[in-house]
């Protein structure tokens, strides 16, 4: 049975590493954020956030690495990748309102700036 619980600890860990990898890379690529949802990456990195503390406290109290290491790791990428797009988020929204905009005007402006800097510098390339 503990190697039963020991897997599904693994697997949970692995999903909760890689669940938000996508939306991350989508993020970076684009530089929208308007359509990610604010509350939801606070919860989200709060909780692993949380994980992670809990995950260190219970190696350090049992000693039980392999207990706990893939919550750890786990909740690490999660954290990481969560304040990655959280961070994007919180930058798009103060510039959108010191500009008097919306995030979603904001983002739209910012696509279209990297667009004219991608055109200039395969122009240049050339």
């Amino acid at each position: 049975m503990d190697n039963a619980i020991f897997v599904l600890g693994i697997l949970g860990a692995v999903c909760i590493a890689i669940y938000i990898i996508p939306q991350m890379i989508k993020t970076l690529k684009s530089k929208n954020t308007s359509g990610v949802s604010l509350i939801m990456f606070i919860f989200s990195l709060l909780g692993s956030l949380f994980f992670t503390i809990m995950a260190i406290l219970e190696i350090v109290e049992d000693y039980d690495v392999a207990a706990w290491i893939g919550v750890f790791i786990g909740n690490i990428c999660s954290t990481t990748c969560g304040a990655i797009v959280l961070s994007y988020k919180l930058h798009h929204l103060i510039k959108a309102k010191k500009l008097g905009i919306s995030e979603a005007e904001y983002c739209e402006r910012l696509a279209k700036a990297m667009s004219f800097i991608n055109k200039e510098q395969k122009h240049k390339a050339k």
